[in-house]
């Protein structure tokens, strides 16, 4: 019963992890490759005007 216990333990964290991911990379890829209209995403940048040079 214990094995059980870890197994599931382990693939609910596997899965959370896979989820998180996969958000992250959707989120940096719609912020650096979609044209986002001007003013619509200024609070992570200082200007408006430079793009994101978080790479």
């Amino acid at each position: 019963m214990r094995q059980h216990l870890v197994a599931l333990t382990v693939t609910a964290l596997l899965g959370l992890i896979a989820v998180v991911a996969f958000f992250l990379i959707v989120s940096a890829r719609s912020q650096n490759h979609a044209p986002a209209p001007v003013g619509a995403k200024t609070q992570h940048s200082g200007s408006a005007s430079a793009p994101s040079n978080l790479d």
